[in-house]
């Protein structure tokens, strides 16, 4: 149970080239084309998934997802939010959702509004512990996007682990959920 006292998510995001490398984020390069894709208009309420032995998305196509690294569920509840300009309003992701593209590797959801179209793509690596989400943004206006969710950290089966927290780690640049150490 000690690999699960220290949980760390990590969420990365790929933008313009510019906002790129002031926030010191990996440069964006180009997603391999798969033959085998599905894409259709999205459907709020539909569940999509995301997983591979160790780790797990399981969500609507709205956006909004649980993640879990088994067998403990980290968060639930994620969703986008965009802001334009300097907004106070936000736009929920689950009301601007267009489509959805699966692939063996990748589960994209794309968000669309009348100056921005937003690209989610999510990756579940099928033998490692995590999951990675890149987010294209195409924008004629200038645009913020934050993403909320509720920390869990609680098991598949009915027991507690108790004294769970929740931080930002400017360090790691992650967001970290965590419990003491007995």
């Amino acid at each position: 149970m000690k690999k699960w006292i220290h949980l760390t998510i990590l969420i990365m995001a790929i933008f313009l080239e510019s906002v790129v490398a002031q926030n010191g984020l990996i440069p964006a390069f180009p997603l391999q084309k798969d033959e085998m894709t599905l894409k259709r208009i999205a459907q709020p309420g539909v569940p999509f998934n995301k997983g591979g032995r160790q780790f797990g998305i399981l969500g609507e196509e709205s956006g909004s997802f649980e993640a879990w690294a088994y067998p403990l569920k980290l968060f639930r509840n994620f969703e986008f939010s965009f802001y334009l300009k300097n907004s106070t309003r936000p736009l929920r992701s689950a009301d601007l959702i267009h489509s959805i593209e699966v692939t063996p590797a990748a589960t994209t959801l794309t968000y669309s509004y009348q100056s921005f179209t937003v690209r989610a793509i999510y990756v579940t690596p099928v033998d490692k512990p995590g999951a990675v989400i890149f987010l294209k943004v195409d924008s004629t206006e200038p645009l913020s996007i934050v993403c909320s969710f509720l920390p869990v950290l609680q098991p598949m089966w009915p027991a507690g682990i108790g004294g769970q927290y929740a931080h930002w780690s400017d360090n790691l640049k992650a967001y970290v959920i965590s419990e003491p150490t007995r």
